[in-house]
């Protein structure tokens, strides 16, 4: 399946579904080949810091799109979720 295909896919869901941390990066790393996206951020819950990270997600949709154009992976210095990118081609 073609970049264009699985774009058109992505962007014809509904609003709620759209607006989804998986869909939303997905959708920007689709309209923005070769630039990494990142799918991780630092988040606080109750005082406590901690990381999130929605890469596998991102990566398990395109799976289930057929497409395969796309490199996942990690560039922080000691491998933290906030490092999480996806690079599609």
């Amino acid at each position: 399946m073609t970049r264009e295909d699985v774009l058109r896919i992505l962007e014809s869901k509904p609003l709620h579904i759209i607006n989804r941390r998986d869909y939303n990066s997905a959708i920007k790393a689709l309209k923005n080949p070769g630039t990494k996206v990142y799918c991780g951020k630092r988040i606080t819950v109750e005082g406590i810091p901690t990381s999130i990270t929605w890469q596998y997600e991102v990566v398990n949709l395109f799976r289930r799109l057929g497409f395969t154009s796309y490199e996942a992976g990690n560039d922080a210095p000691r491998k933290g979720r906030q490092g999480d990118y996806i690079k599609v081609f």
